[in-house]
């Protein structure tokens, strides 16, 4: 399958999956407020000011980080059911974009408010590229994803044929970049400043992941 046809199927799902799947909505809007908290503890542990959610579905992780004092951006594809959800959060309105992050155009807007965060929960698996993040060059990349391990190989589905990363491909794809602190799946123990060992060998261990990424001084 050829990048171009497997983005746009990609795309074709993600609309669908929001305007149609009631249980997809009940994920985003019920079950996944945990995750949210979590994420936002973490903001207010780092002392974070600023930050873009992108990928942010319905909003409410926007909205849980402004309530707690932050200045929350989320950027999404242009979806009717998720334009409308976010016209009910009074305290965000106004406070979401509309495009794709490899967008030129979006770019340049966003690099405008200068993020100091950028966050991306099960997002990086849809985006091809990654020259976006030098130019935004944010302090910290919050990244939770499915490990790209022998594990969930065997054990997830990859429906929307997307690759999925490690904990050591992070390394990689952003060069600029530490992994400040690592934490476990469910949040039950972080380490800070893994060494590299420690890195590749809980990246063999845990089904997901939550990496913060701290720009290299």
């Amino acid at each position: 399958m050829s990048r171009m046809k497997r983005n746009c199927s990609i795309v074709e799902k993600y609309y669908e999956l929001f305007e149609k799947n009631m249980e997809f909505k009940k994920v985003y809007t019920e079950e996944r407020i945990k995750l949210y908290r979590h994420i936002v503890d973490i903001l207010l542990m780092l002392n974070v000011t600023s930050v873009l959610d992108v990928g942010c579905a319905f909003g409410l992780f926007v909205d849980l980080a402004n309530k707690c004092g932050i200045d929350a951006y989320g950027l999404d594809l242009p979806i009717d059911e998720l334009k409308t959800f976010h016209e009910s959060l009074s305290l965000s309105r106004g406070k979401f974009i509309y495009g794709s992050i490899e967008d030129n155009s979006i770019i340049d807007q966003i690099a405008e408010k200068q993020f100091q965060t950028i966050v991306l929960l099960d997002t990086l698996r849809y985006i091809t590229h990654i020259n976006w993040v030098s130019r935004l060059n944010p302090q910290f990349i919050i990244i939770k994803e499915v490990n790209n391990n022998f594990v969930m190989r065997y054990t997830r589905k990859n429906q929307f044929d997307v690759r999925l990363y490690s904990i050591f491909d992070l390394l990689k794809l952003f060069p600029s970049y530490k992994i400040f602190y690592l934490y476990s799946s469910k949040y039950i123990f972080a380490l800070k400043n893994p060494s590299l060992p420690v890195i590749l060998t809980i990246g063999r261990l845990l089904p997901t992941y939550t990496a913060i990424l701290e720009r290299k001084v």
